[in-house]
C-alpha cells in the first residue's frame, strides 16, 4: 500500500511514470493477533471464521526452539512468510551470571588475542583471523580486475560482483560463527566477563578527510589522513562484524560483556605506566624491562581499566601493580601473534 500510494502521489506529478510491480513478496503475521500455530500447521486469519492454513517443514534444530517456546523458555514474536520460507523470530531474556573471572579481548586485522584471568590460573591465546584477511584481498583484487576489464558494462559488473559477495559473505559467516562459538563456549564453562574496545567509530575516524591546500591547483580541499593501503586494510577488516556477532551470542547465553575505552591501550606499559619506545609494529618495550606482544599488553591495560570502573573489587587483585607476582610471569613469556 506504501508502495501504490507513492505511486498516485507520483503520478499526479509525471504522467510517464510506470506502474510498480511487486519483485520480492513476504508477509508479516503475529501469533496471537492474526496467526496461530497449530502443531506443523500456521493457520493466518484472512477474515472474520475464514483461515489460510500454511503446511511447515521442520528439522531438528528448527523443531528445538518450537519445543522450547512450548516449555516457557524462549518466546515466539514476528514472524515473517516468504513464498518459500517461514521465518520465526526468536527472544529470550538476558539475564547476565555473576562472574567469577576476566577474558579480555584484543581483536586485531588478522587475529583475536585474549588473556583469561580466573582465581587459579592465566591463559592466554590468539585465535585466528588471517583466512579472513586473504580472503578479504582476494575478491578485493577479483572485483578490480572485473573493473578493468569492464570499465563501462555496469551490468555486467553487479551481476558477477553480487554473485561473488554473496559467495565471499557465507564463508565470512561460516568461518565467523564456528570462531566466535569456541570463545563463547569458553567463557560459558569457566563464567568469565569479557571486556572489549570501543571500536563503533573507529571506521568513522579512519576515513575522516581534513582540510589542506591542493599543491597543483592552490586551493582548499579535503584530503584522506592515511595512505591509501592502510584504509583499503582497516575497510576490510571486520572488527564491527566480530564484535556485533560475540555480543548476541552473549546475550544469548546469558554472558556479560562490557566495553572499555581504545585510547592507549597498546601503548601504555602495565607495570610502570610508560609508554613505548618501541618502533616495532606488533612489539612492545618499555624503559622499565617489559617487552613483549602489543596485543597482549592492550588485554592487560584493558583489564586495568575496567578495575578502576568496577564497583565489585572481587576481580581487581589480580591487575593490582603493586602485585608484580601476577603481572611479570604473564609479560615475560614468549607470545608470538
Amino acid at each position: 500500500l506504501a508502495i501504490y500510494r507513492g505511486y498516485i502521489r507520483k503520478k499526479k506529478k509525471n504522467t510517464n511514470i510506470s506502474f510498480p510491480e511487486a519483485k520480492k513478496l513476504a508477509m508479516k503475521v503475529i501469533l496471537g493477533y492474526n496467526a496461530k500455530l497449530d502443531k506443523d500447521r500456521l493457520r493466518i486469519t484472512v477474515a472474520p471464521g475464514k483461515y489460510l492454513y500454511v503446511s511447515l517443514k521442520f528439522g531438528e534444530y528448527q523443531r528445538k526452539f518450537l519445543d522450547w517456546a512450548k516449555e516457557g523458555k524462549v518466546t515466539l514474536g514476528e514472524i515473517t512468510l516468504t513464498p518459500t520460507h517461514c521465518i520465526f523470530t526468536v527472544k529470550q531474556e538476558y539475564t547476565p551470571y555473576t562472574p567469577q573471572g576476566i577474558l579480555s579481548l584484543d581483536i586485531n586485522e588478522q587475529s583475536i588475542v585474549s588473556v583469561a584471568m580466573m582465581e587459579d590460573q592465566v591463559i592466554i591465546h590468539a585465535w585466528d583471523l588471517k583466512p579472513l584477511y586473504e580472503m578479504n584481498c582476494k575478491y578485493f583484487e577479483m572485483a578490480r580486475n572485473l573493473q578493468k576489464r569492464y570499465p563501462h558494462d555496469h551490468g555486467v559488473q553487479k551481476r558477477i560482483l553480487s554473485h561473488w559477495y554473496k559467495n565471499k559473505g557465507n564463508k565470512k559467516n561460516w568461518y565467523l560463527h564456528n570462531l566466535l562459538n569456541q570463545i563463547i563456549s569458553f567463557a560459558e564453562e569457566n563464567r568469565l566477563l569479557i571486556i572489549q574496545e570501543e571500536l563503533k567509530g573507529l571506521k568513522k575516524g579512519i576515513n575522516k578527510k581534513v582540510l589542506k591546500e591542493n599543491p597543483y591547483n592552490k586551493q582548499m580541499q579535503l584530503h584522506r589522513k592515511l595512505p591509501r593501503k592502510i584504509l583499503g586494510r582497516s575497510n576490510r577488516a571486520v572488527f564491527n562484524q566480530v564484535q556485533h556477532m560475540l555480543n548476541y551470542k552473549a546475550e544469548w547465553k546469558n554472558i556479560p560483556y562490557v566495553y572499555v575505552s581504545a585510547q592507549n591501550n597498546s601503548q601504555m606499559c602495565p607495570i610502570c605506566g610508560g609508554k613505548n619506545t618501541s618502533a616495532e609494529w606488533h612489539t612492545f618495550t618499555c624503559e622499565c624491562g617489559v617487552q613483549n606482544s602489543r596485543h597482549l599488553v592492550a588485554c592487560l591495560n584493558m583489564c586495568e581499566k575496567r578495575r578502576k570502573k568496577d564497583e565489585d573489587e572481587s576481580l581487581s587483585y589480580r591487575l593490582d601493580r603493586e602485585k608484580m607476582c601476577v603481572l611479570k610471569p604473564i609479560l615475560s613469556t614468549k607470545f608470538q601473534v
